[in-house]
């Protein structure tokens, strides 16, 4: 029982720290324009440090396979998802995009 209510308190102490590690709104509102500019590169040149990494992944397979197979990427849609949250948000009703490899062993080609 001892155990339960410490584990309890740490609980409760750890959630009741982070509330106030949170900033407020009103502290949101007032950050500099240059930090938020830099803030959204940064985020930018992460995005674009990931697209570069899976695109060079990609093409290491497509090197390393080129030997035994044909191998491309597709992409293909499917249905819009069945139940939409919110029918008149932008890009309702849009059509789900799937990426997929196709692969030929070229023993068949």
């Amino acid at each position: 029982m001892y155990l339960k209510r410490v584990a309890l308190f740490a609980l409760l102490s750890v959630f009741s720290l982070a509330a106030f590690a949170r900033p407020s709104f009103a502290q949101t509102q007032q950050t500099n324009p240059v930090e938020e500019r830099l803030r959204a590169l940064q985020d930018s040149l992460t995005f674009l440090e990931q697209r570069l990494a899976k695109d060079i992944d990609d093409l290491m397979w497509f090197r390393l396979l080129d030997d035994i197979a044909d191998i491309d990427k597709v992409r293909y849609t499917g249905p819009p998802p069945r139940v939409i949250p919110n029918p008149t948000g932008q890009g309702a009703g849009n059509p789900v995009i799937i990426t997929a490899y196709t692969f030929m062993p070229k023993s068949l080609s």
